[in-house]
C-alpha cells in the first residue's frame, strides 16, 4: 500500500497513473516487452523459460553448475516424495497460474527474475527433501546437508554482494565518460545503457544504428568535443579506424542478464 501510494504521487495523480499504465502495457505487450505476442516462437520461449529457471538456481555449463543441478534435483525429488498428495496439489495450484502468466506476458529470455516465484516453490520442495534426509541420516547426513547448502547458496551470495557493491554497467559507463570529461563536453550514445548513464549525470542518447548517431550529430547546433558509443549500437557499417579507446564494464549476469557487460568506444568524428 505504501509503495502504491508513492507511485501514484510520483505519477502525478490517478488519472496520469492510469494513462501511463495503459501506455506501458501497450508497449510491453505489443512492442518491446518480450511477451508471447512480441516473441511468438513457442519452442524458443520454452527454451528461454528453462534457461531462466536454470539461472535462478545458478545452473550452468560448468562443473559447479552440474553439481548444483544434481543437488537441486536430488533434494527436490526427495521433497516431492515426502509430501502427501494434497500438498502436491496445493503447490501446483499456487505456482501454475503465475508460471503460465509469466510465460505468456513476461520477458523470460532476458529477465530470469520473472521465474523467481516458481523457483521458490522448487526451493520449498528441496527444503522438504533436506528435512527428510536429516531425519533419516543422522549427524553425517546433516553435515553433508550443510555442505550442500553452502554449495547451493554461494552463487546467490555472490549475486547479492554484486547487487550491493557493483554499479550497473550503464551507470559505470556514464561515470567513466564523466570522469574523462568532467566539464560535460562529451556525449554518449548507446542502447539500454544510455538511460542508466543519465543517472550518473552524463548526457546520453539511445540510438540503435551508427547512421542514427551520425544524423543526430549532424542536427546538433554545435558538435561535442568528444563522442562515445557503446557496443549496443550496431557498428558493422563503420570503418574499424573510426573507433579509438575502449573500456568494458561488467556485472554478475544473474543480477543484470540483459546488459551484463557494456563496452564504450571513443568515436572519432570526422577523423579527429
Amino acid at each position: 500500500a505504501a509503495w502504491g501510494a508513492w507511485l501514484l504521487a510520483a505519477a502525478g495523480g490517478l488519472a496520469r497513473y492510469v494513462a501511463l499504465t495503459r501506455a506501458h502495457a501497450a508497449g510491453h505487450f505489443n512492442d518491446w516487452g518480450g511477451s508471447a505476442w512480441t516473441q511468438p516462437d513457442q519452442a524458443r520461449r520454452l527454451v528461454d523459460l528453462g534457461r531462466s529457471l536454470a539461472a535462478c538456481f545458478a545452473i550452468d555449463a560448468t562443473y559447479g553448475g552440474a553439481l548444483r543441478a544434481a543437488l537441486w534435483l536430488a533434494l527436490g525429488a526427495a521433497g516431492a516424495r515426502s509430501l502427501v498428495r494434497s500438498d502436491r496439489i496445493r503447490l501446483v495450484i499456487a505456482v501454475l497460474p503465475y508460471g503460465c502468466a509469466a510465460y505468456l506476458t513476461q520477458n523470460v529470455a532476458a529477465e530470469p527474475r520473472h521465474m523467481l516465484p516458481v523457483a521458490l516453490a522448487l526451493v520449498a520442495l528441496a527444503v522438504a527433501g533436506a528435512a527428510r534426509f536429516a531425519e533419516r541420516g543422522g549427524g553425517t547426513a546433516k553435515a553433508l546437508l550443510v555442505a550442500a547448502a553452502l554449495a547451493l547458496g554461494a552463487p546467490s551470495a555472490h549475486a547479492l554482494w554484486t547487487q550491493r557493491t557493483v554499479e550497473p554497467p550503464g551507470v559505470a559507463a556514464g561515470r567513466y565518460v564523466r570522469r574523462m570529461h568532467p566539464d560535460g563536453g562529451a556525449i554518449l550514445f548507446g542502447g539500454r545503457s544510455a538511460r542508466l548513464a543519465e543517472w550518473a549525470g552524463q548526457r546520453a542518447l539511445a540510438r540503435g544504428l551508427m547512421g542514427e548517431v551520425d544524423v543526430t550529430l549532424e542536427r546538433l547546433d554545435r558538435l561535442p568535443r568528444s563522442v562515445y558509443v557503446t557496443d549496443e549500437v550496431q557498428m558493422r557499417e563503420r570503418a574499424r579506424g573510426a573507433f579509438g579507446q575502449r573500456a568494458t564494464f561488467c556485472r554478475d549476469a544473474r543480477v543484470d542478464r540483459a546488459g551484463a557487460c557494456v563496452t564504450v568506444f571513443a568515436y572519432r568524428v570526422l577523423g579527429r
